[in-house]
């Protein structure tokens, strides 16, 4: 029996089941429609721009802009004050009998800026009697943390080295020219240095180190007072300018 397309029930039963291999398995319309050949639709007319009316009202001129003013650069935080931040350091400092005082008046001292942006005050640590004493330069993340100095990479780098040498922090005392933490570990400003000053030359006064060693790029100024505190003291590394019997290079 065939249909009307002359197919017998089993070719259009294999026809379907081919169909059905071959994935096709929705009926979209009984006469296929050839798209290529199919009218394009005409592209519609642009509309006329409609007709421009006459201004009444005068064009207003042309804007000028104000001329632009650069603001005069602010000065670094202390520098206003910093004769008076520095004689209420020396007076804290001088008053210091031990580090333990020194350290009791360096957290009551509010003359540097980067108190109210530090974790912990920064003073010390290694052994205080020991000959020698390493100064660095600031605190960094990990010191302002942990309220000790060279506690980070750069410390166990620090404490590889004395290693090499026989040492260790129970032989050594550390402690830094800057006692906060810098905002983003920048450099210290010239007013923070001189807000820390009085302390540092109490510190190593206090310490009185057989030889001092400057683990960081010290300004001149913090190794002069520093070395000119501790008359019997040797120096290493950029200590420079220090009373004539008091200091030699290593």
């Amino acid at each position: 029996m065939s249909g009307q397309d002359g197919l017998t029930a089993d070719a259009a039963a294999a026809l379907l089941r081919w169909y059905l291999l071959a994935g096709v398995d929705e009926a979209i319309g009984e006469v296929a429609v050839d798209r290529y050949r199919a009218a394009s639709r005409p592209a519609a007319a642009a509309a006329p721009p409609p007709p421009s009316r006459p201004s009444s009202v005068a064009a207003a001129p042309p804007t000028v802009a104000p001329p632009r003013v650069t603001p005069s650069p602010r000065p670094a935080p202390g520098l206003a004050s910093t004769p008076a931040v520095l004689q209420s350091a020396r007076e804290l400092a001088a008053a210091a009998r031990d580090l333990t005082e020194l350290a009791e008046a360096l957290a009551a001292f509010d003359g540097c800026p980067l108190k109210k942006t530090a974790t912990n005050l920064v003073f010390g640590d290694g052994n205080p009697a020991a000959r020698v004493m390493l100064v660095g330069e600031a605190p960094g993340a990990d010191e302002d943390r942990a309220g000790k100095p060279f506690v980070g990479v750069s410390g166990q780098l620090l404490d590889r080295m004395l290693g090499w040498i026989g040492l260790d922090r129970t032989s050594v005392y550390i402690t830094n020219v800057i006692y906060w933490r810098p905002p983003g570990n920048r450099a210290p400003t010239a007013a923070e240095l001189v807000a820390c000053q009085p302390f540092v030359e109490r510190h190593v006064e206090l310490v009185a180190p057989a030889v001092m060693v400057a683990v960081a790029v010290l300004p001149p100024r913090c190794c002069c007072s520093a070395m000119t505190a501790s008359p019997g003291c040797a120096a290493a590394g950029i200590f420079m300018r220090a009373r004539p019997r008091a200091a030699r290079f290593l």
